[in-house]
């Protein structure tokens, strides 16, 4: 198996359940919200739209990733659950023009549901990698992964996004982190010894 079985079976899931795909031909698309970001990809559950930029260099790994949050909407997961959608609200407006309405509590809480969604989302990412065959350095990916799970610490204090000239993986945050994943609920705000400082190259 390799990609092209992994984007066939991606695109029969879609089809299947009203999901459009969109690749971008650039580095990064755009994705909309209270601010809108530039990411290599994502997946929305409203406009059941999965983006990929096909030109960034992590273009495989984004597209597996992202067609995972497919799938953990797609097929009920315990994760992607009814406090998902206002978690994600609660994230967009901290990060936006009115993030004095969201208080720490909530949004250290709203964090928390997300990184665990995320987390699980990783850990299935990881198993496809390898169900395929892909050409992606698994424990690399680990340790990117881990850098984008333990950042949610980070924008619980700064409530901030890296800008992409300063990504972890441009700074080598990337590789002080571990080749394996550990279980969703590990990644919770308060449950390892990650620290927002350690990201703060992100923000200089």
């Amino acid at each position: 198996m390799a990609l092209i079985d992994f984007e066939r079976d991606v695109k029969a899931k879609a089809k299947l359940n009203g999901v459009t795909i969109y690749k971008g031909q650039g580095q990064f698309v755009n994705c909309p919200g209270e601010v809108p970001l530039r990411v290599q990809g994502y997946f929305c559950d409203e406009s059941l739209k999965l983006a990929v930029a096909s030109k960034n260099e992590n273009f495989i790994s984004t597209y597996v990733h992202e067609s995972c949050h497919m799938d953990q909407y797609l097929d009920g997961s315990e994760y992607w659950n009814s406090e998902v959608d206002n978690a994600y609200i609660l994230w967009d407006k901290a990060l936006g023009p009115d993030s004095a309405e969201v208080s720490d509590s909530e949004l250290e809480e709203s964090l928390n549901i997300i990184v665990m969604l995320e987390a699980d989302c990783e850990i299935r990412t990881l198993q496809k990698i390898a169900d395929y065959g892909l050409d992606v350095d698994p424990e690399l990916y680990a340790q990117q992964a881990n850098s984008y799970l333990f950042f949610h610490t980070a924008m619980n204090k700064y409530r901030r996004w890296y800008p992409m000239s300063k990504t972890p993986s441009k700074l080598n945050i990337v590789d002080k982190f571990p080749i394996t994943l550990r279980e969703p609920e590990y990644y919770q705000i308060g449950n390892h010894d990650v620290t927002p400082e350690t990201f703060s190259e992100c923000f200089e």
